[in-house]
């Protein structure tokens, strides 16, 4: 009775933790603006396509020209460690 008590646990438990995190992914940027996100990815910079910005993403951006002038904050702006050009 009691293994089964275990493997009951930890299904459940695992169940619980890819609830908790599904919405979550380490690799993706969180940005402040959310501006200069949506013109990261109306610039092409969404390679996969699932509509946010990933750390790998990133780091294949030598240049951004950014036309949105509603972008207040380009905090995440450090992520692009490849970045040499910006406008």
């Amino acid at each position: 009775m009691h293994f089964l008590l275990i493997i009951f646990y930890k299904q459940t438990a695992s169940r619980a933790i890819s609830k908790i995190f599904k919405f979550q992914n380490i690799n993706n940027i969180v940005f402040k603006d959310k501006e200069f996100k949506k013109a990261l990815i109306k610039l092409g910079h969404d390679k996969d396509n699932d509509q946010k910005i990933s750390y790998d993403e990133a780091k294949k951006v030598s240049s951004l020209i950014l036309e949105v002038t509603r972008i207040v904050s380009l905090d995440e702006l450090t992520t692009f460690e490849n970045l040499n050009y910006l406008i």
